[in-house]
C-alpha cells in the first residue's frame, strides 16, 4: 500500500516520525520545484537517498577530491572503470584500494544525512511511499541511519543556529588567521592536549599535511598559544585568507553545520577575522534562512514525537498495516495521520513561540508575528483539515488551540505554555562548545 499527498497536508517529519514507528521498509519520493528525492528505508531507519539534480556519486566524487581522499588522477580512473563495468563508484573504490572502508562509509553518510537536511526547507511538493523490498546498492556501506537521529540533529542545529549566524553569516565569507604566528593546540575530549602525530594524522586525512618543516622559527620571546577543539584546529589549518566558507566546509568533511560551528568558535575567541563579506562568483542565500528553514521542522517534530507516541501510537497498533494507506475517503487510520499530524504541527509552533521569544525580548501577539519572523510557513497555522490554529495571549500564559475532524477540541490538541518575566537571553558561547 502507498501514502501520498502534499507537503501541505503532512510535513516531511510527520511522514518520517511515521516510517520510523512502524518501521517500514520501502521508498519514500519527494518531488518539488527544486529537486526530485528518493529516501530508501528499511525497517524504519534510513539506509539511502538519491538526488535526481545532484546524483550522490557525482557529489561523492567530488567531495573525496576536495578533502584530498582522492586525486584528480585517481579518480579519472575510477570514472573510466565505472563507464566500463557500470559498478558503483564506492564499490569500485574499495575494489581499487584507494578508499578505506570507513572513509567510504562516513563520507557516503554525510552525503546521505546533507540530502535530507536540505528536504526539510520545503514547504510546498508532493510525496509518496511506496512500500518494498528494494536496497540502495550502497547501503551496504554505512549503518543504518535513525530516523530519530536526523530529528535530533535538526533540534541541535536550531538550537545554535541563531548564535552562530551571527558570526557566519553567508557561505561565501572568507576568513583569515588574525595572528598567524600565534601557536595553536588541540585539547582531545579528557582536556589533555591532542598528541602531535594524532594530529597530524588528522590533518593527513583531510588533504593537509603539515609538516615540521611549515612550523614557525622559535622565538627568543615567551610565545603565545591558545588552545581548541580538535575540529577547530582542523579547520583553522584550512583558513588561507582567500578560501570562501563554502570551500572550507568542502574540504574539511565535516558538514554544513559542524564546520560552520567551528569556525563561529575561532571568530569568538579573536582567532580569526573575515576577509572580505562576498566573494566574487554567485549569489547565495542567507545562512540563517537556510538553517532555520531546515531545522525548524525537524527540531519540532522531535519535540513533538511524544505525542506521537501517546495515542497516536495506540491507534496505529489498532490498525497495523493501515497507517500507510493510499488517500481516499477518511478511514480510522487516516483519522490518526492527521491527528498525529495536527499534534505535530502544534509542537512546532509551540517551538516557535518560544523562539521568537528569545530572540524579540516578546511573545508573539499573533501567530502571525512567526510567519514575518521566517519561522514558519503560512501554510503551517492550519490543521491538517484545512482550520487555522488559534492562539491566546494573556499575561501570564500563552495557549495554542486545535480540533479534531470532527471540530472538537481535545486535550492533545491543545498546548500551554508559561509566560517568563522575560525570555531567557541568548546562549552563551560556552553551551556551544
Amino acid at each position: 500500500m502507498a501514502l501520498q499527498g502534499t507537503l501541505l497536508d503532512f510535513s516531511l517529519a510527520d511522514i518520517l516520525q511515521l516510517i520510523g514507528l512502524q518501521r517500514k521498509t520501502g521508498i519514500l519520493r519527494l518531488s518539488g520545484s527544486e529537486d526530485t528525492v528518493s529516501i530508501i528505508c528499511e525497517n524504519g531507519r534510513i539506509i539511502g537517498a538519491e538526488s535526481e539534480t545532484k546524483r550522490i556519486e557525482d557529489r561523492l566524487g567530488n567531495v573525496l577530491l576536495k578533502t584530498g581522499k582522492l586525486t584528480r588522477t585517481q579518480l579519472n580512473r575510477i570514472l573510466i572503470l565505472q563507464r566500463e563495468t557500470g559498478k558503483r563508484i564506492g564499490d569500485l573504490l574499495l575494489q581499487e584500494e584507494v578508499l578505506s572502508a570507513e572513509d567510504l562509509g562516513r563520507a557516503l553518510a554525510l552525503q546521505v544525512t546533507q540530502i535530507i537536511y536540505r528536504l526539510f526547507r520545503w514547504s510546498r511538493g508532493e510525496f509518496h511511499f511506496a512500500q518494498t523490498t528494494a536496497r540502495d546498492n550502497q547501503s551496504h556501506h554505512f549503518h543504518p541511519i535513525p530516523v530519530d537521529s536526523i530529528l535530533m540533529e535538526g533540534m541541535r542545529i536550531l538550537d545554535e543556529w541563531p548564535l552562530i549566524e551571527r558570526q557566519v553569516r553567508s557561505f561565501q565569507m572568507v576568513l583569515q588567521p588574525t595572528d598567524p604566528d600565534r601557536e595553536i593546540f588541540a585539547e582531545d575530549a579528557r582536556g589533555g592536549l591532542v598528541d602531535e602525530s594524532e594530529l597530524d594524522a588528522a590533518l593527513d586525512s583531510i588533504g593537509e599535511p603539515h609538516s615540521a618543516e611549515e612550523k614557525p622559527e622559535p622565538s627568543t620571546s615567551e610565545p603565545e598559544w591558545v588552545t581548541v577543539s580538535t575540529k577547530e584546529l582542523l579547520v583553522y589549518n584550512l583558513l588561507d585568507g582567500q578560501r570562501s566558507v563554502q570551500e572550507i566546509i568542502d574540504r574539511s568533511d565535516l558538514g554544513e553545520f559542524e564546520t560552520c560551528k567551528a569556525l563561529f568558535g575561532l571568530m569568538e575567541t579573536d582567532l580569526i577575522e573575515e576577509v572580505k563579506a562576498v566573494k566574487e562568483g554567485p549569489s547565495k542565500s542567507p545562512l540563517h534562512r537556510e538553517f532555520l528553514d531546515r531545522a525548524m521542522t525537524a527540531a519540532a517534530a522531535f519535540l513533538g514525537s511524544a505525542l506521537l507516541l501517546g495515542g497516536a501510537w495506540h491507534h496505529l497498533q489498532t490498525f497495523p498495516g493501515a497507517a500507510l494507506a493510499p488517500y481516499g475517503g477518511i478511514t480510522p487510520s487516516m483519522e490518526t495521520l492527521r491527528l498525529s499530524a495536527s499534534q505535530s504541527r502544534l509542537a512546532r509552533l509551540e517551538f516557535a513561540v518560544r523562539l521568537f521569544a528569545l530572540h524579540s525580548l516578546r511573545y508573539p501577539e499573533t501567530l502571525d508575528d512567526l510567519v514575518a519572523m521566517g519561522l514558519v510557513t503560512p501554510a503551517e497555522l492550519e490543521d491538517p483539515w484545512g482550520r487555522r490554529y488559534s492562539y491566546i495571549l494573556t499575561r501570564r500564559s500563552y495557549q495554542i488551540r486545535g480540533a479534531d475532524g470532527n471540530g472538537n477540541h481535545r486535550p492533545e490538541l491543545i498546548l500551554t505554555g508559561r509566560i517568563e518575566s522575560q525570555p531567557n537571553s541568548p546562549a552563551t558561547l560556552s553551551s556551544l562548545r
